[in-house]
């Protein structure tokens, strides 16, 4: 650990206030409980339900226009 203090010590105060923001985004990271995404998960998937009728279309535009 005295190797790493010593480095520490080799930066000028803005590397030092740098690393220091770092390990302070690294502590918040790692305190953070995972979210549970599966009410978003959920709501995404009903956001874009195709009707026969809109398949029906899009295989219309394949069939006649050589669209794929």
């Amino acid at each position: 650990m005295d190797d790493k203090v010593l480095k520490y010590n080799l930066f000028d105060e803005n590397a030092r206030q740098q690393l220091n923001d770092f390990l302070d985004f690294l502590v918040i990271k790692a305190k953070k409980t995972p979210v549970d995404q599966s009410e978003y998960t959920q709501r995404i998937q009903t956001v874009s339900q195709w009707t026969e009728d809109d398949v029906a279309y899009l295989r219309d535009i394949k069939d006649n226009y050589n669209w794929s």
